[in-house]
């Protein structure tokens, strides 16, 4: 059931129990203000919580940049043409030739294996 068949099913039924218990109009009033309160507050939550994994996304992506960044400068101009035959690939979707990268990464130095292993759990 959606939250408009809900609202639509549950509010005519809190009428009439408001009705039978004799209650004030001020009394449901008190109850719609607290439902709308309850809904905004539901809703505000799920937001913030996406608002923050998108922060989190975009940290992690900002740091995988800036150790790319790093990387390329270690390697020089072969390093850069992997990189940017990477990129051109991953813009086209062909991830195919991205993992034929990661099995290149055996023939860079030992001070880059940390990032090979990084880059070959990321393929998968």
């Amino acid at each position: 059931m959606d939250f408009a068949a809900i609202i639509a099913e549950q509010i005519p039924l809190l009428q009439s129990l408001h009705s039978e218990l004799a209650l004030p109009e001020s009394a449901l009033t008190d109850d719609m203000a607290r439902i709308d309160a309850a809904v905004k507050a539901a809703i505000l939550s799920i937001v913030r919580s996406r608002e923050d994994e998108v922060a989190e996304w975009e940290a992690k992506i900002a740091e995988d940049k800036r150790i790319l960044a790093g990387l390329a400068r270690a390697v020089g101009d072969q390093g850069r043409s992997v990189l940017a035959a990477g990129r051109r690939e991953s813009e086209r979707g062909e991830v195919r030739n991205v993992t034929r990268a990661t099995a290149d990464c055996r023939h860079y130095p030992r001070t880059m294996s940390v990032f090979c292993v990084s880059l070959r759990s990321s393929s998968r």
